[in-house]
């Protein structure tokens, strides 16, 4: 008995001393936790952005020249499909209007368009890694979003016509999202430029008269 209190302050203190050693063991261990997060989460950042600058060349490098093929194709089989449409976005839906008489003909010939294929099979495999978030969209955007949307709105009632059949739902949704902020920045634009008029105009009852004497 007397010899274990003897010992017991200094089973008080190794305990006392081990609870501590835990505390800090499980402070470190969340900082190494946190850490690895952070290095996790910088390392899928680069991921994601050395893939948006792969899919960017790739659009320039070998999408761009099927757009392009696809154009002549079109002219000199004088495809008439994809004139006088009106496309109208209302947030998430899209609206597609036809101003002219669709022609049969036409519909028939650019089924046997290979490249009509290739381009949209093209803008759907580039969509996809944007939609899916292994790419950023957003950087993309500011590199080929405006020839992105533009090229699309040509080729848009097509596109829809095979998303109907099941195809093309990345396309379409980044086009939509591309779009809406395309035009989210026009407008952006535009009340810049009247907020800067109006700051000019003001209330001021005086005025002053520029006169070029030259």
């Amino acid at each position: 008995m007397e010899l274990i209190n003897l010992a017991r302050p200094y089973m008080e203190l190794i305990y006392f001393v081990s609870g501590v050693m835990l505390v800090v063991a499980a402070i470190i261990a969340l900082k190494q936790l946190s850490i690895a997060k952070k290095t996790l989460k910088i390392q899928s950042k680069r991921d994601a952005l050395k893939l948006t600058a792969t899919e960017c060349s790739r659009y320039f490098e070998k999408i761009i020249p099927l757009q392009n093929e696809l154009d002549r194709k079109i002219e000199e089989n004088e495809i008439k499909f994809f004139k006088g449409w009106e496309v109208k976005l209302d947030g998430n839906k899209l609206e597609l209007r036809k101003k002219t008489k669709g022609d049969i003909e036409d519909f028939e010939k650019m089924k046997k368009i290979t490249s009509l294929t290739e381009v949209c099979n093209s803008l759907e495999g580039f969509a996809t890694y944007f939609n899916s978030g292994v790419a950023d969209e957003y950087v993309a955007f500011n590199t080929v979003g405006t020839t992105f949307v533009n090229y699309v709105d040509n080729i848009i009632p097509w596109v829809i016509h095979c998303r109907d059949e099941g195809y093309y739902k990345n396309l379409v949704s980044l086009y939509v999202t591309w779009k809406n902020r395309s035009e989210a920045s026009l407008l952006r634009q535009k009340k810049e430029k009247l907020e800067e008029r109006l700051s000019k105009i003001g209330d001021k009852k005086t005025f002053t008269i520029g006169v070029d004497e030259t």
